[in-house]
């Protein structure tokens, strides 16, 4: 819209949250098999494939059972969340 803003008050995406918590660990090395299904919604054309799986494997983020093991990633991180993945990265230190 041609303004500037830092969006505070926006919500986060969960695949977007895993790329910050990513690169806030300090960007790992980490290859990802992705003939290997984690997750159903989750392929290697997903944005951020890399980063979920890396926070999955790291036991930073979860998926969603229910018979689907998704991992929602266009579903919104909450403050409990926010909190639960950085105490988890922080423990990767």
């Amino acid at each position: 819209d041609g303004t500037t803003s830092f969006g505070y008050g926006s919500l986060i995406a969960r695949q977007d949250a895993a790329a910050f918590l990513y690169r806030a660990a300090g960007s790992p090395k980490f290859n990802p098999d992705y003939s290997v299904r984690t997750f159903a919604d989750v392929d290697a054309s997903t944005p951020h494939a890399k980063e979920i799986l890396w926070a999955y494997e790291n036991k930073i983020a979860n998926g969603f059972g229910g018979g689907q093991n998704t991992f929602q990633g266009l579903g919104y991180v909450y403050r409990q969340d926010a909190a639960a993945f950085i105490s988890r990265v922080n423990k990767l230190a």
